[in-house]
């Protein structure tokens, strides 16, 4: 057989093997300054504030694979790492003499689902995306001691283990949850002892949106149920989506989390968190920022308040049909107080260049 034909038989499987299957990522590098002061209350009696300069650095490959009559399968592969991003000069080393500049950054599957999608309904299964930077609501739910600063796009890079899905009712998606959120053995038989009985740890999502003229209205539900011994907290609330005020595309959230169970690892609380945000396009970027307040009362004793500011602008550098180059600049800020006990405030300059392909 000729090259020439060798050359076009190959050709054409690679092309086959390919059929319905697409790839897409991102890649970022954010040099970042960290400045953090303590207030009246110096940490371990003797500091009263810090500072910390470094650059972050990250990627992320999107593979998704189309079967057929809607059904599908997802991957997303990263580091498992906060927001899948790491730090230069760090990382996994070869052996523990080596200096750190030698480490590498491990690859972990942060999705992979498959599953089905069509007009009225749809169901996947697997390590799940549940979208939380517009969902502060996971945040309280999952991580009442943080609250702010997007903790779960932070530690549980926007996933979860376990089911999800949508029912369309009245032309609008109720989307649901079944996440799995610890697994344990669920019984043991001890020689001479009664059985001992645990359930695994599961929480329940589910939201539906409301649509009145310009107005959105989205009710959140949030549900974990677990073992005597665990925290079981319950969150409810509702995002709001307003019209335009002088161009600014503007929402809000509103959320109430409560963990009643005294036997929890860290015993009862009760929080709110409440969320103000505005875009716009302003010159060639666009202009976003949001305010968050929030408090968390544990034991009805220790009541922390939450201030937390984050502000961004989005500048468009290239952009093709095979993909985008942006630079955003940030600046968060973060306050955590207790009376009496602590005044703790993160300063946050960054800036991040992002390259996304498709």
């Amino acid at each position: 057989m000729s090259k020439s034909k060798t050359l076009i038989i190959f050709t054409i499987l690679i092309q086959l093997s390919w059929a319905g299957i697409t790839f897409s990522g991102n890649a970022a590098l954010r040099p970042r300054f960290d400045h953090k002061t303590f207030g009246d209350y110096p940490k371990d009696g003797i500091l009263n504030s810090s500072g910390d300069s470094y650059i972050l650095y990250r990627g992320r490959i999107r593979m998704i694979a189309d079967i057929g009559e809607g059904w599908f399968f997802n991957a997303k592969l990263s580091t498992n790492a906060p927001a899948n991003y790491n730090r230069l000069g760090k990382g996994d080393k070869l052996d523990d003499s080596n200096p750190d500049g030698s480490g590498r950054s491990s690859i972990y599957f942060m999705e992979m689902f498959w599953g089905y999608h069509k007009k009225n309904t749809g169901a996947w299964v697997g390590i799940i995306p549940v979208n939380g930077i517009n969902n502060p609501g996971l945040d309280i739910h999952y991580y009442p001691k943080l609250m702010v600063n997007i903790p779960w796009v932070l530690y549980n890079n926007n996933a979860t283990t376990g089911f999800g899905g949508y029912y369309v009712f009245n032309n609008e998606k109720i989307n649901w949850t079944l996440s799995i959120d610890n697994d344990v053995t669920n019984y043991e038989e001890p020689v001479g002892s009664d059985k001992i009985s645990r359930l695994d740890n599961i929480t329940v999502m589910v939201d539906y949106q409301f649509h009145f003229d310009d107005f959105s209205v989205k009710p959140i539900m949030l549900l974990t149920i677990a073992d005597d011994d665990e925290a079981t907290p319950t969150t409810a609330g509702v995002q709001v989506k307003i019209p335009g005020i002088s161009k600014f595309s503007l929402s809000g959230n509103a959320y109430f989390t409560s963990q009643s169970n005294s036997d929890a690892p860290d015993g009862k609380y009760e929080g709110w968190l409440v969320r103000g945000k505005a875009s716009r396009k302003i010159g060639k970027g666009t202009l976003t920022f949001w305010l968050d307040v929030a408090e968390m009362d544990w034991d009805m004793e220790d009541t922390h308040t939450f201030t937390f500011f984050w502000g961004h602008y989005l500048i468009p550098v290239y952009s093709s049909d095979f993909g985008s180059v942006t630079v955003r600049p940030t600046f968060r800020y973060l306050n955590e107080a207790v009376d009496g006990i602590m005044d703790v405030s993160l300063y946050r300059f960054e800036i991040t260049t992002e390259i996304k392909f498709k």
